[in-house]
This record gives C-alpha cells, structure tokens and sequence, in this order.
C-alpha cells in the first residue's frame, strides 16, 4: 500500500513539473484601434516583448500591434475565436527579434512598389476612386516607416 501511494505522489509531483516546463502564456495582438488580430502562445520564460512577438508572428499586425495578456484580455478577447499562433524560442532568440531598420531608401522602394500595385490592379482601372484608395494607403503605410512605431509630432 505504502508502495503505491509513494508512486501516486511521485507521479503528481513528476507531472506538475512536466506541466510547468511546458506552460504556455497566451497574449492578445491587439491593433491601435482595439481591434484583435490573433492570439500567441508563447513558452513561459521566453525573454521576449510579447509586443514584438506579435508584431514578428502576425503579418496582420502591420508593426503596429501590442500584446495584451492576462485573465483581463482572456475575458475581453477569448471567446472571439481569434487564430492561434504558436510561439516557439527559437522564433524569441535575440538574432531573429532584430530586424533591419527602415532606411528612407528602402521605404521610398516599397512605396513606389505600392503604387504600382496599385496601377496594375485591374480592379482599380475599372475605379478611379479605388485607385485612389489604393495610392491612400500607400500613403498611409509609407508615412509611418522609418519611424519604429513612434508618433511623430
């Protein structure tokens, strides 16, 4: 009897470690606007900004978003049945969180390509207020880069 309550412990104990060594933090990406775009697990102890594990994981987020996590945001955001994505560490190592800065070079090229986009779409040939929509975003994302996500005053 001793034997098998020894082993019932150990086994309790031997899987509450297992389930903390493998626990998982979800946070919320959430856009300016308090729109949520997805979710991310990340693994407990990552020493990364779950803000900019957000902005690497989701193309959706645009550099722009911020985690939010917590029981606050699983209430506020849990039952919306946002995609899931999970976070590993190799995605967290200090190599793959920098990026290369947006040099006014690179933004002017990604903005002309924009445009572009936007004179080759035939959707836009058929509209010119599409058309302009399309140049307006162009605008809008070419605005912000070189930044890093300040607010330029």
């Amino acid at each position: 009897m001793k034997a098998s309550s020894l082993f019932f412990v150990c086994f309790l104990l031997l899987t509450g470690l297992a389930g903390q060594a493998f626990a998982q933090e979800l946070f919320f990406c959430v856009k300016p606007g308090g729109t949520p775009v997805c979710a991310i697990e990340v693994m407990a102890g990552t020493n990364a900004d779950p803000s900019v594990l957000c902005n690497k994981a989701s193309p959706q987020c645009a550099l722009a978003c911020v985690a939010e996590g917590g029981a606050g945001a699983a209430a506020k955001y849990g039952a919306m049945g946002l995609p899931v994505i999970p976070v590993d560490r190799t995605m967290a190592t200090p190599e793959n969180m920098m990026s290369q800065p947006e040099t006014p070079e690179m933004c002017k090229s990604q903005y002309q390509a924009c445009v572009r986009k936007c004179q080759t779409d035939p959707m836009n040939a058929q509209n010119p207020a599409y058309l302009q929509q399309c140049y307006s975003a162009c605008q809008s994302v070419y605005s912000g880069c070189g930044t890093g996500n300040r607010e330029i005053q």
